[in-house]
């Protein structure tokens, strides 16, 4: 499968502007989301692939 890596600067911008971006290039990629911010980056991973899994 193909990788995609999508940097952004705040978590924020991968969860409100990329989050249904996100779910549908998983789709077709293997995903790496990169950003400032672990904690925060932890939770929009969680609520981004886990309603992409489900």
């Amino acid at each position: 499968m193909k990788k995609l890596i999508r940097i952004t600067a705040i978590p924020l911008s991968l969860d409100k502007l990329l989050g249904e971006q996100l779910r549908f290039m998983n789709e077709h990629f293997e995903v790496t989301a990169v950003s400032a911010n672990e904690v925060a980056l932890a939770r929009v991973a969680k609520k981004i692939w886990s309603k992409a899994l489900s």
